[in-house]
Formats: structure tokens, sequence, C-alpha cells
């Protein structure tokens, strides 16, 4: 009976049970869903930039670069007037509202 007890093998097991708000907050959450859902969302968001630039290039590039175009040309027309004419680029700078003469 001693060389018996001796020999024997005891099998203990612990569990704790999980508490339901654990179990119900861990029940519907897959990693793998998660990380395809991230991804979706990311290309969704590539696909929304992508539309954003092509509406950009086929409709405001068309309007604005007339504009810009025009804006150019006159700036340069201006300059070229100043260099032709010095003596009234000054005097028409110096004869505005500011500062105000005393």
């Amino acid at each position: 009976l001693s060389n018996q007890a001796a020999l024997a093998t005891l099998d203990v097991g612990f569990n704790v049970p999980a508490t339901p708000e654990v179990a119900q907050a861990s029940e519907g959450w897959d990693l793998g869903k998660e990380i395809d859902s991230a991804l979706a969302s990311l290309v969704r968001v590539g696909q929304s930039v992508a539309t954003a630039l092509i509406w950009l290039f086929i409709v405001a590039l068309p309007v604005v670069l007339p504009i810009l175009l025009i804006l150019w040309i006159v700036a340069r027309l201006y300059r070229r007037w100043q260099l032709t004419h010095p003596a009234l680029a000054v005097e028409a700078s110096s004869t505005g509202p500011w500062p105000p003469s005393m």
C-alpha cells in the first residue's frame, strides 16, 4: 500500500468560468474579418481620392486654366507697360491715396 501511494498521480484542473460580459464581448469578434473590413475601407478611400482627382482634371482644370492664362497675360502686359512708361508708373504709384499726405 505504501508503494502504490508513492506512485499515484493526481490531476488538478483549475477552470475559471468566463463572466457573461467577456463571453458576450468576444463572441462576435473575428480578427480576419476586421482585417478584411479595414482593407476594404482603405480601398474605398483610395477610390474616393482617385475619383476626386479625375473630377478635378476633367471639370476644374478646363475652367481654371483659361482664367490663369488671362491673368498671366495681363500681368505680362502690365510689366511691359511699366518698362516702356517708367515716369507714368512711378507717378501713378506715388499719387495713390495711401499714405495720405498732410
